[in-house]
């Protein structure tokens, strides 16, 4: 907040050509701060998709990023402890990490494991052997890397309805969508993406399709590229 209103009280954003969003969502939020539309291109961030493959599942869905209050994982053990099927994995840390771990205990959800903070291949394999990924938000979320590399993975989403996210998980074509911080309503979709492991896979195959055609690196390069060319020859492409 201090940096927009230096920002705004330097008219900095006068100076600036040219603004690039990784969503809609975030674009939406600068127009309704009253930025010009015409200066604001949304050209998504991408992911390493040559570093990224579908391995067969194994039995567990996962949730990876920082275990935080925004992040929703209270409302997902919750959805995990009135499911009577599932093993879910929890790959991360954060300042909410006891807590979360005492709210599993007190629930009983018995199917939660906490696997801490992984990086690099074993994160990689984590998501690769996965049955699927879960991001149940409960504030904004930008262009979330951790649906990006499920979906270079080959892996469906289950995710909250909220931010930029619905632009990139379908529902019902590679991912399942429910409303932030309703528990009920995650349980209903991780029950329906476990019930039937055909239905994941071919949502997970329709992820790697969007993932090809949208959070490419050659695809990004080339959107940065005309964005540089026109801001230098005053010309839009």
């Amino acid at each position: 907040m201090l940096s927009t209103l230096y920002d705004r009280f330097e008219r900095l954003p006068s100076r600036i050509n040219r603004f690039i969003t990784p969503s809609n969502f975030l674009k939406s939020k600068l127009l309704e701060g009253g930025f010009d539309p015409a200066r604001i291109d949304c050209v998504p961030n991408f992911a390493d998709l040559a570093g990224f493959a579908g391995l067969p599942e194994k039995d567990y869905f996962c949730y990876v990023g920082r275990l935080s209050q925004e992040k929703g994982l209270d409302v997902l053990i919750r959805a995990m402890a009135s499911l009577d099927a599932g093993r879910l994995l929890v790959v991360g840390d954060g300042p909410e990490a006891e807590s979360l771990k005492a709210l599993a205990r007190e629930l009983g959800a018995n199917r939660v494991e906490f696997a801490g903070y992984r990086r690099g291949e074993e994160l990689r394999r984590i998501i690769a052997e996965s049955q699927f990924v879960v991001l149940p938000s409960r504030w904004y979320e930008n262009l979330p890397y951790t649906v990006m590399e499920a979906f270079a993975s080959s892996k469906a989403v289950v995710a909250s309805r909220i931010g930029g996210i619905p632009e990139m998980v379908d529902d019902g074509v590679n991912g399942l969508l429910a409303p932030a911080g309703d528990a009920g309503a995650l349980a209903a979709a991780l029950r329906r993406m476990l019930g039937d492991r055909r239905v994941r896979e071919e949502m997970g195959r329709r992820g790697r399709e969007k993932a090809e055609r949208h959070y490419g690196r050659e695809k990004h390069y080339g959107e940065i590229e005309r964005i540089y060319r026109e801001v230098t020859t005053g010309k839009r492409a």
